[in-house]
């Protein structure tokens, strides 16, 4: 293909335009740079300023939630939720974000929010032998051994390392450890 420019103007136009693009995508690579390297500081306001940079990213959203959830000195539950809300807004398809979610809500009292999240997260990712298992525990939490179990054995069966776990946990829970293996009320 052969371009031909006719007079100077459109050359210097070309150019211009050439080099505006440059200059476009020099400024997202090194933003993109630049929020990278922050994302993964131990420093608070690099994270913030992360995800201000990429307010579209949801991963860095999810990052955010799982520091200030996780800060020994001041664990900020309200901050991690609105996080991992942002989170699953932008990528509602990803599992891990709802169970984020989930577990900070239940972790501020939100249980039927936190019951919906995990939901949410079984949806996206029906055979995750993760979602049942969180799923699963939080449902013994609450009191509800019968769903509770139900979804321990979903997360056996798509993981059998599990079993040993679930039987433990279950025994604990009900001090009938054989349930875990029950498939007559599954």
């Amino acid at each position: 293909m052969n371009i031909s420019l006719d007079s100077n103007s459109q050359r210097f136009s070309l150019l211009v335009l050439a080099l505006a693009i440059a200059i476009l995508f020099s400024y997202e690579g090194m933003k993109l740079a630049l929020a990278s390297h922050r994302i993964v500081s131990a420093d608070f306001p690099k994270i913030k300023s992360a995800v201000a940079l990429e307010p579209g990213n949801a991963e860095y959203w999810d990052l955010m939630g799982r520091f200030v959830e996780f800060q020994l000195d001041e664990p900020n539950l309200g901050d991690a939720v609105t996080s991992f809300a942002a989170a699953t807004k932008i990528s509602p398809r990803t599992a891990r974000y709802w169970m984020d979610l989930a577990v900070a809500q239940e972790a501020v009292g939100q249980v039927d929010a936190a019951r919906e999240s995990f939901n949410r997260a079984l949806t996206v990712y029906p055979a995750s032998a993760q979602v049942h298992w969180e799923y699963g525990n939080f449902l013994l939490r609450q009191g509800q051994i019968e769903e509770a179990l139900q979804q321990i054995r979903g997360a056996v069966a798509s993981n059998s390392e599990l079993t040993y776990i679930a039987i433990t946990r279950v025994w604990r829970a009900t001090s009938d450890p054989s349930l875990v293996l029950d498939r007559k009320s599954a």
